[in-house]
């Protein structure tokens, strides 16, 4: 798209175009996000790298959408069905651009993506699974149905990720290959993807602290206990490369590189979102506190009145569970 015809939508959507930033499906201006906000994006969006990285992003705001609605309790059955359309088109979408990496013999962009694509769904999953578990005011049954499908995608993605690391495994051996070459290109292989797992173990980590005082200690903990698993991951695979297998240490580093993407990413959802989802431990000292109080001040019913009194009943009753989006709005569920 030329970019004079960009900067015209830009100009004449305006104000509705960033408004539409943080719409829902279901809402006035989610079409314009769809329509014209993300296509602006795919269009400004050169070279495989940049498709790839968009086309997660917006996975990830369709699940998030997805999210967002589960907490407000707005995920009704007739909103399901759109966002299994959304969610649908946007897996063809990475499907489509990962067998065109593929023919385009760009495998190791196609592994990448195929693999932080298994890495965001998962991690997804995840959070949906705690949603149901933690959150009233939800239709199973409703969630069921996309949970469901995320996880025919996560096998989807597996399956794909299988395909092309055999690709990149192979490489472009030839009939007259030799058993050294091709160890020597495993043995390469392996070794190219060591690299890239402690590169990104690195980079999680740095994020992980940066973001230590910005979550919750529950959030930051288990995220910080993920990365934890992915470096022991690092330590098997270079077991595995001293004793030169080298197809199983590719195959861990891969495992590690995706666990400690699954690490960042967990906890960047919940800091966007910033959910704070209390576990049950927490909700019952909790509960057992106000418990108390509330008896304590059933004691002191001179300092108190009857309203105050029927207030505090109220709040110690109610599971709270928050949720701010963009910072701004604080939207609670009880």
């Amino acid at each position: 798209m030329p970019a004079l015809i960009i900067g015209l939508i830009i100009t004449l959507s305006g104000g509705i175009s960033a408004g539409a930033a943080g719409s829902l499906p279901g809402d006035l201006l989610h079409p314009i996000k769809i329509n014209v906000n993300e296509r602006v994006k795919a269009a400004l969006a050169v070279g495989s790298e940049a498709e790839a990285d968009l086309a997660l992003k917006l996975m990830d705001e369709r699940l998030q959408e997805t999210e967002q609605l589960a907490v407000k309790a707005d995920l009704k059955t007739e909103l399901v069905a759109k966002v299994d359309e959304r969610f649908t088109i946007q897996a063809d979408k990475l499907k489509g651009l990962i067998a065109r990496f593929e023919a385009e013999g760009k495998s190791e962009v196609a592994a990448k993506l195929s693999a932080n694509l298994n890495a965001l769904l998962k991690v997804h999953e995840q959070i949906l699974a705690q949603l149901r578990e933690k959150l009233a005011g939800i239709d199973p049954a409703n969630l069921d149905k996309i949970q469901t499908r995320i996880r025919a995608e996560i096998k989807n993605a597996e399956d794909i990720n299988v395909r092309v690391e055999t690709r990149v495994k192979a490489g472009d051996q030839s009939a007259t290959s030799t058993k050294p070459d091709i160890e020597h290109r495993a043995e390469a292989a392996a070794r190219a993807k060591l690299a890239a797992a402690e590169n990104k173990i690195a980079e999680v980590e740095r994020f992980l602290n940066a973001k230590k005082d910005q979550v919750t200690a529950e959030s930051w903990n288990r995220a910080s206990a993920k990365l934890d698993e992915a470096k022991n991951l690092v330590v098997q695979g270079q077991a595995k490369l001293e004793t030169k297998a080298f197809v199983e240490a590719f195959r861990l580093f891969q495992k590690a590189h995706v666990t400690a993407q699954a690490a960042k990413l967990h906890l960047l959802i919940e800091h966007r979102l910033e959910i704070n989802i209390p576990d049950r431990n927490e909700r019952d000292d909790r509960d057992e506190s106000k418990t108390e109080q509330k008896e304590l001040d059933r004691t002191d019913k001179d300092n108190h009145d009857e309203d105050d009194e029927d207030r505090n009943e109220k709040n110690s009753d109610n599971e709270l569970i928050e949720l701010k989006l963009n910072g701004k709005t604080k939207l609670e569920v009880r």
